[in-house]
């Protein structure tokens, strides 16, 4: 059987526009300032912390590690009460997919959210309960790039039952989630509007999930080596 691992950002739900002015907002707090395109680019793909250490190099900016948490902790209050208020939306296609993916397929999610995120946006979405096991950023010490969120989600989900690396596919969203699952050893597929650079780090791409079938994801996967039959 297929296991499907979704990334929720970028994936199910956009929230690039609201993490971009999340973090403007919490660098414009320690007088960092950076014009809306700099926050798209930074933000795209990334977790915040990782944005928020982006952003401050980009600018020359001396952030230690504290710095850098606190700044990430007043972006993620930010989007958080901004989301609340109705500043996400689902992405085309995503609870289509997700709902036709359940019926043949294991479905988890490897969020670089954190769980409180997480649960926001699923409850905004009405999918509290669509997936089998959720792993968020609170659940490990490194960010995606590194492989500790998929390696985290693939031993949770083999407590019940084994998952085969070639069964398993990743849908994320840019270069560092495609990155990780590659180094998990599980084939990745980068779905939306990500950079050229970022669709390169994949094994796969697809532009959007808006009409997406399992047999469009299993194709693609299947075409760099995985075993999704």
């Amino acid at each position: 059987m297929t296991t499907l691992l979704f990334e929720l950002e970028g994936v199910l739900v956009e929230t690039l526009p609201l993490r971009a002015a999340a973090l403007t907002a919490a660098l414009s707090e320690d007088g960092i300032q950076i014009d809306p395109e700099e926050a798209l680019e930074h933000s795209r793909g990334r977790a915040v912390r990782r944005a928020v250490a982006a952003a401050a190099h980009e600018a020359r900016v001396s952030y230690d590690l504290v710095a850098v948490d606190l700044a990430a902790s007043r972006a993620e209050r930010i989007f958080a009460g901004r989301a609340a208020a109705g500043g996400v939306m689902m992405a085309a296609g995503a609870v289509e997919l997700v709902h036709r993916a359940q019926a043949s397929a294991r479905c988890a999610l490897v969020a670089r959210a954190t769980r409180a995120e997480v649960d926001l946006m699923l409850r905004l979405a009405g999918l509290e309960d669509a997936f089998e096991s959720i792993v968020s950023l609170d659940d490990v010490v490194e960010e995606k790039p590194a492989p500790a969120a998929y390696r985290a989600i693939l031993a949770k989900l083999e407590r019940r039952r084994p998952v085969p690396r070639r069964t398993a596919i990743a849908l994320e969203d840019g270069g560092d989630g495609a990155r990780a699952a590659r180094t998990a050893g599980i084939v990745s597929i980068v779905v939306g509007a990500a950079p050229a650079s970022d669709a390169l780090e994949a094994d796969g791409y697809l532009p959007s999930l808006a009409g997406a079938t399992m047999d469009t994801i299993r194709s693609i996967a299947a075409r760099a080596g995985a075993n999704v039959l």
